[in-house]
């Protein structure tokens, strides 16, 4: 392995590939092209539009990228007060995802001048 496809620098991959591998509706072979296609188009789909990531406070990648966090915060704390008995210690604490996330961030050059 070169350099930039260290493991360590492939976390993110490896665990979207392990996704992939390990859903129901993984066959393991594809007939054809486009049958490998259209999985991979169904399985893109889910995993950004259903699949809620444990990285980003139990959210889909599109309630991110498409800025709709505080929303669904709020509907889960609004929920959270209506059904109060569900919480017999303490009500959960909604996270937030992270400000930022990558697979391999690009290295900050240095533009100080010494």
């Amino acid at each position: 392995m070169g350099a930039d496809n260290a493991p360590e620098k492939c976390g993110t991959s490896e665990s979207g590939f392990k996704t992939f591998k390990y859903r129901p509706d993984f066959s393991g072979r594809f007939d054809s092209l486009p049958a490998a296609v259209a999985h991979g188009d169904r399985f893109f789909d889910w995993y950004n539009l259903e699949h809620h990531h444990w990285g980003l406070a139990l959210l889909t990648p599109a309630q991110v990228h498409y800025g709709h966090v505080d929303t669904v915060i709020d509907h889960r704390q609004t929920a959270r007060a209506a059904h109060t008995e569900r919480f017999v210690r303490q009500a959960p604490i909604a996270r937030r995802p992270p400000d930022e996330a990558w697979i391999n961030r690009p290295h900050q050059e240095d533009h100080s001048t010494n």
